[in-house]
C-alpha cells in the first residue's frame, strides 16, 4: 500500500520524461477520476495529454489475475465519461519477473492494452530530467551502475529545499523497497 500511494503521488506530479517515454507526450492535464456507484473505482492515473488523447495508467508491483478485467472496466468508465478512447498502459515496477497479462481474448471479446516493465527504460533517461519525480523513479529503471545511479538521485534530493528534500528522501526510501538495494542505499544516505 505504501508503494501505491508513493507511486501515485509521483505520477500525479507528472514525471515529464517518463511520461514522454511512455506516451510520446511530455505533459498532460490531470483529470478527476472517481467513478462512484455501490463501490468506488479509482484508476491510478488518467490524463488528457497535450495532443488531446486520454491516457490511463495503472501501476503494478506484482501479478494480479484480475488486472485485465479491471483494465476493461476502466476502459468502459473512461470511454463513457470522457467520450474518447484512452491509451491504456500498465507500468510494472516490481522486482520479480513480470507476469502480467496484456489482453482478454474470449470470443467474441478481444481487448488489449500495453504492459511496460519499467526496467526496460534506461535510468539515464530519467536522471537527465530536471523533475525530481523522474529522478526518483530512475531507481526502478534499468541501471548499469547501481551505486552511480543511487548517488545521482541523492545528489538531486540534496539540492532541494528542506521540506521538498525530506519528502523526496522519504519517497526514495519507500521506493527502495521495490529493489534489492537496501544496503547500498542506506550506506549512501548516511554519506549524504
Amino acid at each position: 500500500m505504501r508503494y501505491d500511494l508513493t507511486l501515485k503521488d509521483l505520477f500525479h506530479n507528472q514525471p515529464r520524461r517518463l511520461l514522454q517515454l511512455l506516451t510520446g507526450c511530455a505533459d498532460g492535464k490531470l483529470l478527476t477520476v472517481e467513478y462512484p456507484e455501490i463501490r468506488q473505482r479509482r484508476p491510478d492515473l488518467v490524463l488528457e495529454l497535450d495532443d488531446g488523447r486520454l491516457y490511463h495508467l495503472e501501476i503494478q508491483s506484482g501479478p494480479d489475475p484480475e488486472m485485465p478485467w479491471r483494465m476493461l472496466e476502466y476502459y468502459g468508465l473512461i470511454r463513457r465519461t470522457h467520450g474518447c478512447i484512452p491509451l491504456q498502459q500498465i507500468l510494472y515496477v516490481g522486482e520479480q519477473p513480470m507476469r502480467l497479462m496484456d489482453r482478454i481474448e474470449e470470443a467474441p471479446l478481444q481487448f488489449h492494452y500495453q504492459v511496460i516493465d519499467i526496467r526496460t527504460i534506461d535510468c539515464r533517461e530519467l536522471l537527465a530530467s530536471p523533475e525530481i519525480e523522474d529522478n526518483l523513479l530512475a531507481l526502478l529503471c534499468r541501471m548499469e551502475d547501481e551505486t552511480r545511479t543511487v548517488r545521482a538521485i541523492l545528489e538531486r534530493i540534496a539540492a532541494l529545499a528542506e521540506r521538498p528534500r525530506r519528502d523526496a528522501l522519504e519517497k526514495f526510501l519507500i521506493l527502495s523497497g521495490l529493489r534489492p538495494l537496501k544496503t547500498l542505499i542506506h550506506r549512501e544516505v548516511k554519506k549524504m
